[in-house]
């Protein structure tokens, strides 16, 4: 069981870091995309490394998602992919959170290994 940061409301990263975390115990997985719409006082990848350590040994799993191009609400998830992860270094896993699915993740893989 992980929780993750949301994207509206008062679960940002530092509010699971400082509240939650302590008390029930649990890894936090970082979600790019609801960051975005809720960063708290955080930035990116300041809020990225603060949900590390709750994973204690076990490697992170943490959310990819990109914003609905041209759509003004921002936590509408996009059909493919323009981008990819940033890891900012350290191993982890994604699950990538795409519309259109396979096909997207097709394409992202094909980002990545070309660029």
């Amino acid at each position: 069981m992980t929780v993750e940061n949301e994207d509206k409301g008062v679960w940002s990263v530092r509010n699971l870091i400082d509240v939650f975390y302590p008390i029930v115990g649990v890894p936090v997985t970082f979600d790019n995309l609801h960051h975005l719409c809720n960063p708290g006082d955080m930035a990116e990848q300041e809020a990225f490394e603060a949900c590390l350590p709750t994973w204690n040994d076990t490697r992170p799993l943490f959310h990819y998602c990109e914003t609905m191009p041209g759509q003004p609400l921002l936590r509408k998830h996009a059909d493919y992919p323009t981008g990819s992860p940033n890891s900012f270094g350290h191993e982890v896993d994604f699950d990538i959170e795409l519309k259109a699915k396979d096909r997207a993740i097709r394409k992202l893989v094909n980002n990545i290994v070309l660029s």
